[in-house]
């Protein structure tokens, strides 16, 4: 059975969890924290956008940094970290540009793990 990937994001579900096939119920964890809480980091940046909250963003943004990085997603990852960096900034044009690049990933990847759970 061939493993869902997903080409934008380029994450591999199954790869992430074979690299946790010794310890399901950390697996399961980490799955459970990401679809519970990517959905309210996504909902903090949209809100974030008008008015504009640099500071929310900022910390939406390194909370989805580092769950990219746990899930060992580098497209998403990269994108999480331009969208704090800009947001650092407090450069607008940046920052609208870096959301417009991160949630299309992370939603993909969102939607892939609920479908491979």
């Amino acid at each position: 059975n061939q493993s869902p990937v997903d080409v934008d994001s380029g994450f591999s579900y199954h790869l992430f969890a074979a690299a946790y096939s010794d310890s399901p119920d950390v697996l399961e964890e980490i799955v459970s924290i990401y679809l519970e809480e990517v959905p309210e980091r996504i909902t903090t940046i949209e809100e974030a956008l008008s008015p504009i909250n640099f500071a929310a963003i900022v910390k939406a943004a390194h909370s989805l940094a580092n769950t990219s990085g746990t899930l060992q997603a580098e497209r998403a990852l990269d994108a999480a970290r331009e969208l704090e960096t800009a947001a650092r900034a407090a450069d607008e044009p940046r920052v609208q540009a870096a959301v417009d690049k991160l949630l299309p990933l992370i939603r993909s990847m969102l939607d892939l793990m609920q479908r491979a759970e």
